[in-house]
């Protein structure tokens, strides 16, 4: 999934490798990026995001790691700032931790900063949809013997499987 919001021709990203999470808990890769190449060099540079409820940061890496960043285990809003602009565009990962037994989609928000004057580019919420329940078939009755040719009335239900 690529998720976009172009403003004054900046394009800003946040893009999952994923569209849903394990209920057993995990990680999962956030790619962020901005790209001013059709702009003036950025007089300030930076991206938040919005983590959901229970989700922690565990690290930052990538082609362009931010010269800010938050501690590993923060929770919530996060916050990257640049002191130094590499030409042209920025990007970065963070890796974000879950805990076993959520519910529920997951959505993260996250707004791109870019200054050359003040032009904030805001991202399209990205969302990590819950898992879905695997599909199970009940069928009674479970064990009747029928001969040959005989009908049997079988009722069957199914849940799960989104």
């Amino acid at each position: 999934m690529l998720f976009r919001s172009q403003g004054r021709s900046q394009t800003a990203t946040l893009s999952p490798p994923t569209s849903s999470y394990s209920a057993a808990g995990g990680q999962v890769t956030l790619n962020a990026s901005i790209d001013y190449s059709t702009k003036a060099e950025p007089t300030a540079l930076g991206f938040t995001i919005s983590l959901p409820t229970g989700w922690t940061m565990a690290s930052v890496g990538g082609l362009n790691r931010p010269s800010i960043v938050p501690a590993s285990g923060a929770s919530g809003l996060l916050e990257f700032a640049y002191t130094t602009f590499p030409a042209n565009s920025v990007s970065f990962s963070v890796v974000v931790s879950y805990p076993a037994g959520l519910t529920g989609n997951q959505s993260f928000s996250a707004t791109a900063i870019y200054r050359s004057p003040l032009a904030n580019v805001t991202v399209t919420p990205v969302v990590i949809s819950a898992p879905t329940a695997a599909l199970s078939i009940t069928s009674q009755p479970a064990s009747q013997t029928v001969a040959s040719g005989q009908p049997i009335v079988l009722a069957v239900s199914t849940t799960g499987g989104g």
